[in-house]
């Protein structure tokens, strides 16, 4: 049997930083937990913005950037019998805020109600991007000569693989030292 957990830390739902420290209040009489908080730990509990996020509330509406075609179906409506229901998308990690001027004026009138009263909202990250909220990162370039031998990590700068310092058409450097260059400088003389 796992000990039960006294204690956790969650997220919060907005802007997935920690947030509140959850602490058991009731015990049975062997001094343990009643409730176990493990499940609990690192994960949302509550739709409370942190103090932070109340903050950036007040300035403007806080964007969330999400992608539609990455969620699990039915994330953005509750099941008939669920309590505490909040809404699960796939985020990509894009987070903004919008003075409320300009969301009313980018923005059609049907988001409006609901990001004025409640100070936030979920949008396509691809709207993020093409709105210039977020810049698009692009997709790290792998090496071929990485790839090719299973090599999980690799990515390309300009002209060089970080990884291998192989050149990005796959050509494997040749491996030198010091002293062989010296010895091939010394005999060019």
């Amino acid at each position: 049997m796992t000990e039960k957990s006294h204690v956790a830390l969650t997220r919060c739902f907005y802007c997935g930083e920690p947030y509140k420290i959850l602490l058991a209040t009731h015990y049975n009489q062997k001094g343990e937990p009643i409730r176990d908080l493990k499940p609990a730990d690192g994960k949302v509990v509550d739709m409370d913005p942190c103090q932070e996020c109340q903050g950036w509330m007040k300035q403007g509406i806080v964007l969330i950037g999400i992608e539609e075609a990455k969620c699990a179906p039915g994330w953005n409506k509750p099941k008939p019998d669920e309590k505490n229901w909040m809404p699960d998308p796939w985020r990509s990690g894009a987070f903004s805020v919008l003075r409320e001027e300009a969301f009313v004026r980018i923005f059609p009138p049907e988001f409006h109600k609901f990001a004025l009263e409640h100070r936030w909202m979920f949008i396509e990250h691809e709207a993020m991007v093409r709105l210039g909220f977020v810049e698009e990162e692009e997709e790290p370039r792998v090496c071929p000569s990485c790839k090719s031998k299973g090599f999980p990590v690799s990515t390309l700068s300009d002209d060089r693989c970080t990884f291998c310092d192989g050149t990005e058409g796959g050509h494997e450097p040749s491996v030198t030292t010091a002293l062989e260059d010296q010895e091939k400088e010394g005999s060019d003389e």
